[in-house]
């Protein structure tokens, strides 16, 4: 009975060879980088959120609706 790691050896069985197709870790890393993007692809909705926040600060949750200003009530 031979000893594991000479078994492998035998064998041509390289210690921490891994057989993968190369385009998963070609597509992991793309996906990765385009992910830590993303932040930058949402600043201009993040910069009129705050434009949006400042324009509604005084009727925003104070029941003043500008859309039904008009309207009858029932």
């Amino acid at each position: 009975m031979l000893p594991r790691s000479l078994a492998a050896q035998a064998d041509g069985y390289e210690y921490g060879a891994v057989d993968a197709p190369i385009s998963i870790a070609w597509g992991v890393g793309v996906l990765a980088i385009l992910t830590s993007l993303l932040p930058l692809a949402l600043q201009g909705g993040e910069e009129a959120l705050e434009d949006m926040r400042e324009n509604e600060k005084y009727s925003f949750g104070k029941g003043k609706d500008v859309l039904n200003k008009g309207r009858k009530k029932r």
